[in-house]
């Protein structure tokens, strides 16, 4: 149904999903009988970040989500997906099987996907666009809750800052998070994946600054009282035009929530505006609770992400640093 050479095509766009640090767990094979299998990659985990595994989980369904629209500009659609457990070989971890048909009617155009990227940068502040913009986005789903008060994102920004330094202070977190991140071209993995300094819109003294932070500097930073400080993005987040909060059943399978995440995610983009998780608002338990009840989520409802939304200041170009397809699809050859 799809030869080596188009398979290869539709992974060059499926790999434009988005994973968690953009550690890019997912690997790809298609089979002699044109099944294709997807497989995680076991030596790519963040076991400090994502102890049970929930958010690497997440990736592989965005990226076969990815998959399903890269298929569609091809003429061809998932007919199956059977979930895989407890078949690995050497570092490869069978996740699913795959089955192929023909085109279903309702494609998302690949070009959202293209398009699609973490903006982390400052929005413009009270732009009038965007609120017919945040009308538009509350109307395409029914797994999302808005919260758009100048209010609501000013707590939801301070809320982010505490989020994120209770992990921070955890060094096993900090050392893996450095790990990530690419902060100086000069990283034999620039542009390849991770956390780009570009990525996360810090000038090159930035940068620096925040491999010392993070590093070597922390406790000397936290106990002088300006870790907090110095690591703070509530400024940033607070231009925000809203909080966006994505929710899901609360006993749904993450490789299927995946999916949905990168749904909304072009959700935000058709709307024309642009986005960027804030997952320690959700990962950090006290905080999810509370925007459950902020959002009015009901009990069998599990606050999954939740993305800061608005139009950029600035010019916003989509970056993907992926890795080669040949890495990616497993037997492949170099090219």
């Amino acid at each position: 149904m799809i030869s080596n050479d188009d398979f290869r095509s539709v992974v060059a766009v499926a790999r434009l999903a988005p994973s968690v640090h953009n550690i890019q767990p997912t690997r790809w094979a298609l089979d002699p009988d044109g099944t294709v299998r997807l497989l995680e990659d076991l030596t790519r985990s963040i076991p400090a970040a994502d102890p049970t595994g929930h958010d690497v989980r997440l990736s592989h369904g965005a990226a076969l989500e990815g998959l399903s629209i890269a298929l569609a500009a091809r003429g061809l659609d998932i007919s199956d997906v059977s979930p895989v457990f407890g078949e690995a070989e050497g570092r490869w971890s069978t996740i699913a099987r795959i089955s192929l048909k023909a085109r279903r009617t309702d494609a998302v155009p690949s070009d959202l996907l293209v398009s699609r990227t973490s903006w982390r940068g400052p929005f413009l502040d009270g732009s009038p666009e965007a609120e017919a913009r945040l009308d538009l986005l509350a109307s395409s789903r029914d797994d999302i809750v808005i919260l758009r008060s100048r209010e609501e994102v000013r707590e939801l920004s301070r809320m982010a800052d505490d989020a994120g330094f209770q992990f921070m202070i955890d060094p096993e977190y900090r050392k893996e998070l450095l790990h990530w991140m690419r902060l100086s071209r000069g990283h034999r993995d620039y542009g390849r994946d991770g956390l780009s300094r570009e990525a996360m819109h810090l000038s090159a003294v930035e940068a620096a600054g925040a491999r010392l932070v993070i590093g070597p500097f922390f406790d000397a930073f936290r106990r002088m009282g300006l870790a907090r400080a110095v690591l703070s993005e509530a400024s940033k987040n607070a231009s925000s035009a809203a909080f966006v909060l994505f929710h899901r059943p609360f006993d749904e399978d993450p490789f299927e929530t995946g999916r949905h995440f990168l749904r909304v995610w072009l959700e935000i983009e058709r709307a024309g505006l642009a986005g960027c998780p804030v997952s320690a608002l959700a990962d950090l338990w006290s905080s999810n609770q509370a925007l459950t009840g902020m959002g009015g989520l009901a009990d069998d409802r599990l606050l999954v992400n939740v993305f800061k939304v608005g139009c950029p200041r600035g010019n916003r170009t989509a970056r993907h640093e992926r890795l080669p397809v040949s890495e990616l699809v497993v037997g492949s050859t170099p090219g």
